[in-house]
């Protein structure tokens, strides 16, 4: 299972390999438009639910 965000138009706020960097850094001087969704391992989505839960 994965958690999926919503549609995102920014970069990240961290870049996980160079090539990402580089590519959002082309895509923005190209001046084209893009888009992304973060995504959240199973693992740490169970912590999150468990959190939720005990919140509730």
């Amino acid at each position: 299972m994965f958690f999926i965000s919503n549609i995102l138009i920014s970069t990240p706020e961290n870049y996980l390999t160079q090539l990402q960097e580089r590519t959002y850094g082309t895509l923005i001087k190209l001046q084209i438009p893009f888009e992304r969704v973060k995504q959240m391992k199973q693992s740490l989505w169970r912590i999150v639910l468990k959190l939720i839960k005990n919140l509730m």
